[in-house]
């Protein structure tokens, strides 16, 4: 299904609409969206926003699953490039985890898996950062500063990754189409590490997820844990309130009778009544069973959900490490071996503590159950000698004498379960997690500030002069980019009030194969976005002028052939500052269109011109020019290092 998502201001709302213009769902990010982008397989759609945040959306549920802050300025620029992994013998498989309760379920529901794409942001002081796994930044680059919005006027930049890593390009557009500026930025240390690189980003991206199922078996048995503590002060606000109604206005001394029992004394009147009356043989068989399965399904739950979470981490934590050892990229991209040593100790320090609490949590229901039997073996006790008050016989006194009961039943503990829930929220509908399963967190913490290290570590090493720069003055209002799935790039800009060029680029045997056409608009119309759309069409958002209509249209536009097919928009496009379409057909290469002008050709040397004619001079240069060999530049670079 073809999808369009327009961000739209002063209401600061991100809406999802058809090409018919149906209207799918509205998200409220609640500040100003500056840049979109949809991640390459069509699941995702990405929001810059003006606090420097960047919000992934599920587009098939309509929410946000996450939300993270990557710069103090604003997001100018979004744009994902997609990522073929290279074909290595022994390339780790990822965790195959299995599905938890509900709650873990729906967590998993509202986050996809991540793709191998890699996500480029440049923000408001020029600084260009390339995310992989949608949140481990691996490079930053800061620009040069005529690709600095906030030093020109109305400047729109935009970048693409080449594929493999060989180079990112940018580009910069004046509003004013005095100035249009395009570079390639060679990325050579990530091109030839790229293998260690997105194993490292697996690992990582394991963690994280491991983290989060971990967190969520933890919550299961926190909630089933929660169900036996109720339980058990329900039945203690019984026994109590019991007590009280048969011991004559003054609470029984639960533990002194029995303990007296115990020693061979007579059990009070009180006490007989209370059991074969109050409570019954059944009742205490009953609560006994109650606990018994409670005791029972936290047993199954530990060892099908959290022992196995928790031990898939503490290897992912040891690939890691191993990883650090061994691997070229270890030492440049900040990978230390002690930090990840040190996440591994708490990934088994986690496991253990998680054990010991397991094992009090059973205690807890162990106890509750032999102190049920106390009172059961007091009853039929009671019943064996037919109401009369006789002391307990030999058997029943060994039987509690091997319970312990001279400690004391259970009941005057003090803050039950204190090692998993803590200590005064034992009461509370809603259990809090254990202290040690901080550690998750910890963990999750470190792996991504390691993987924040790549930013200072590969800033150094990477190619920041420009590979490529060329310049050309075209009267434009907007210009924009679209990567194709044949791997071309399609570049739109206004070259008049009336008028248009497209341009295709095609990357052949070592030339740029150029195509370019003239448009005629049938109306003056202001540009807002266009994205490729299926085979030899595209689609353009335009924005009529005041004088003739208010509403806009949405162009579909042949790009071989005239005429233009408009339908009405409900939108007021006046309003729409953002715009980015995704195509139904989900691909691996999935176009996505974002703001300022690309004109991926290699040209040594940047070229002046000015004017319709001046394109169309820049153009045939491009077709007699031939690409740069980024591999050859990759190898001197090699060379030289």
């Amino acid at each position: 299904m073809d999808l369009l998502a327009l961000a739209t201001c002063p209401d600061d709302q991100v809406g999802l609409w058809r090409l018919s213009w149906q209207k799918l769902f509205t998200f409220s990010p609640e500040v100003t969206v500056t840049a979109l982008a949809w991640r390459p397989d069509g699941k995702v759609l990405t929001l810059g926003l003006v606090n420097g945040s960047i919000t992934l959306i599920n587009v098939e549920t309509g929410e946000s699953f996450l939300h993270y802050r990557v710069s103090a300025a604003q997001i100018c620029c979004l744009s994902w490039s997609p990522v073929e992994l290279p074909n290595r013998p022994g390339w780790r498989q990822r965790f195959t985890l299995p599905l938890l309760d509900a709650q873990a379920t729906a967590r998993q529901g509202s986050r996809p898996i991540p793709s191998h794409a890699v996500l480029c942001s440049i923000d408001a002081c020029g600084v260009l950062r390339m995310l992989t796994a949608e949140v481990f930044e691996m490079a930053r680059i800061q620009l040069p500063e005529a690709y600095v919005p906030s030093r020109r006027k109305a400047l729109q930049v935009s970048a693409a990754v080449l594929p493999g890593l060989k180079g990112c390009m940018v580009s910069a557009s004046n509003d004013s189409g005095q100035v249009a500026e395009s570079l390639i930025v060679g990325l050579g240390i990530l091109c030839r590490h790229q293998a260690e690189l997105w194993h490292c980003t697996d690992l990582a991206s394991d963690i994280t997820l491991l983290t989060e199922q971990a967190l969520a078996a933890v919550r299961s048995d926190a909630e089933v844990f929660a169900k036996v503590q109720r339980a058990r002060q329900e039945q203690q606000a019984k026994l109590q309130s019991l007590s009280l109604e048969h011991g004559t206005g003054t609470p029984l001394s639960l533990h002194s009778e029995v303990a007296a029992a115990a020693a061979g004394a007579p059990l009070s009147a009180a006490m007989q009544h209370l059991l074969t009356t109050a409570l019954g043989e059944a009742g205490l068989k009953r609560a006994s069973k109650d606990i018994d399965a409670a005791a029972q399904q936290l047993t199954q739950s530990f060892r099908n959900s959290l022992q196995p979470h928790l031990e898939q981490l503490t290897s992912a934590l040891a690939s890691v490490l191993a990883l650090t050892k061994c691997t070229p990229i270890a030492g440049q991209i900040g990978l230390q071996a002690q930090a990840f040593q040190e996440a591994a100790s708490m990934g088994q320090q986690l496991i253990a503590e998680a054990s010991l609490e397991h094992q009090e949590m059973l205690q807890e229901c162990a106890e509750m159950r032999l102190y049920y039997a106390w009172l059961l073996q007091l009853t039929a006790a009671l019943q064996d000698d037919e109401g009369r008050s006789p002391a307990l016989s030999a058997t029943s006194r060994k039987v509690v004498a091997d319970t312990r009961i001279t400690q004391g039943p259970p009941v005057a503990r003090s803050a039950p379960g204190q090692h998993f829930l803590r200590a005064g929220q034992a009461k509370s509908s809603q259990p809090d997690l254990p202290a040690s399963l901080q550690h998750l967190s910890e963990i999750q913490a470190l792996c991504v500030s390691q993987f924040g290290r790549l930013a200072s570590t590969l800033s150094a090493a990477l190619t920041t002069a420009p590979v490529m720069q060329m310049s050309a003055g075209v009267q434009s209002w907007h210009s924009c980019t679209s990567l194709l799935p044949d791997a071309s790039l399609l570049w739109l800009g206004s070259c008049g009030p009336q008028a248009m060029v497209l341009v295709r680029v095609r990357q052949g045997q070592g030339e740029a194969q150029v195509q370019a056409t003239m448009l005629s608009c049938p109306e003056s119309q202001k540009l807002v976005e266009f994205s490729y759309y299926k085979e030899e069409t595209i689609v353009v958002v335009a924005e009529p002028l005041p004088a003739t209509q208010q509403s806009g249209k949405l162009h579909v536009l042949p790009i071989n052939s005239l005429p233009w097919v408009a339908q009405s928009s409900p939108v007021q496009l006046d309003h729409v500052h953002e715009a980015c379409r995704r195509q139904g057909s989900v691909s691996s290469l999935e176009s996505s269109a974002s703001k300022g002008i690309l004109v991926p050709a290699a040209v040594k040397g940047p070229l002046i011109l000015s004017g319709p004619r001046g394109l169309a001079c820049l153009l045939s240069a491009m077709q007699r020019a031939s690409m740069y060999d980024l591999e050859e530049e990759d190898q001197g670079q090699a060379d030289a290092e």
